[in-house]
């Protein structure tokens, strides 16, 4: 993946996670932490929001922690 691609799959998570929460549909399910002595974030969190084109191009992001330490982020393709 090249820096510019990379660049932007971050800031569309921020967007996603962070900026926009109350545009579109927002879920969010977090897995119980594994330890109770973790001081950290864990869990799973999915966003959705409406893209470029608007709700018929909704843009998905799945970002997992663990210890608040950043493990799996899953972006749509770009196009």
């Amino acid at each position: 993946m090249n820096k510019k691609a990379a660049q932007c799959g971050l800031f569309a998570a921020a967007l996603v996670l962070g900026l926009l929460p109350g545009c579109g549909t927002k879920t969010e399910t977090a897995a119980p932490a594994e330890s109770s002595s973790a001081s950290g974030v864990s869990g799973t969190f999915e966003g959705e929001a409406a893209g470029i084109a608007g709700e018929s191009n909704p843009v998905k992001v799945t970002l997992t922690l663990d210890n608040s330490v950043i493990t799996d982020l899953t972006l749509p393709p770009l196009k």
